[in-house]
């Protein structure tokens, strides 16, 4: 029996990377991709949507380093087994160009 290909990854922005341009140019170029402020107010505690999304399997993208060092956080994506991928940047913006 032939294997399924995987299902695309989602990436879910976090709301320090969640802005309308960057959001339209990912979706535009075919990645899938979720916004914080789509779920969750812009203010919501971190140990509050990391589960959820993490039960989603979707991909977490921030820029928050300080997240690994909160217990409660850091306990939250451990936990759910969350995928996390922290970027490292000053000027990342939606007209930021991606080289392979």
């Amino acid at each position: 029996m032939p294997r399924r290909p995987p299902e695309p990854f989602v990436y879910y922005l976090d709301a320090n990377l969640d802005g309308p341009d960057l959001v339209a140019r990912l979706r535009g170029g075919g990645m899938r991709c979720e916004a914080h402020r789509d779920h969750f107010a812009p203010d919501a505690e971190d140990e509050k949507w990391i589960p959820p999304i993490a039960s989603h399997n979707w991909v977490i993208v921030t820029r928050d380093f300080a997240i690994r060092r909160r217990p409660t956080e850091r306990t939250a994506w451990t936990v759910t087994k969350a995928t996390v991928v922290m970027l490292r940047g000053e000027k990342l913006s939606a007209t930021c160009r991606v080289r392979y």
